[in-house]
């Protein structure tokens, strides 16, 4: 009798704190649904974005693996960290590497290419 309502009581409250839980879930998604609601379209803050950080990656990857890339000089030319700072609504600071690393890594007709190698394979 004592295990039914100590598995009863413990039943209630593992049920409680799931809805617990999916309400807390639910309203940081709200919250972080509003806080990209309102970023979107404004200027972005310059003084968040390290740089140093943020290019690291992409300068230790080009030592290693050259390819068809954006060099200092021209990333600079194109005012490119503007460009970066303005299109960037990565949450976390690998989302942020990996766009620095794209805009570095321009890869035109990529779709030509893609159809190619089709063709090609047939």
């Amino acid at each position: 009798m004592d295990g039914m309502i100590f598995g009863a009581v413990l039943s209630i409250l593992l049920f409680f704190a799931a809805i617990a839980a999916f309400l807390s879930s639910r309203a940081a998604g709200k919250k972080q649904k509003e806080k990209l609601e309102d970023q979107f379209g404004r200027e972005p803050d310059d003084d968040d974005l390290e740089f140093d950080s943020i290019a690291r990656p992409w300068k230790y990857c080009t030592d290693k693996t050259p390819a068809m890339t954006v060099d200092d000089i021209t990333w600079n030319d194109l005012d490119m960290n503007k460009v970066f700072a303005r299109i960037n609504a990565c949450q976390t600071s690998l989302g942020e590497e990996y766009l620095y690393t794209i805009l570095h890594k321009p890869e035109p007709e990529t779709a030509a290419r893609r159809e190619a190698s089709l063709l090609h394979r047939l």
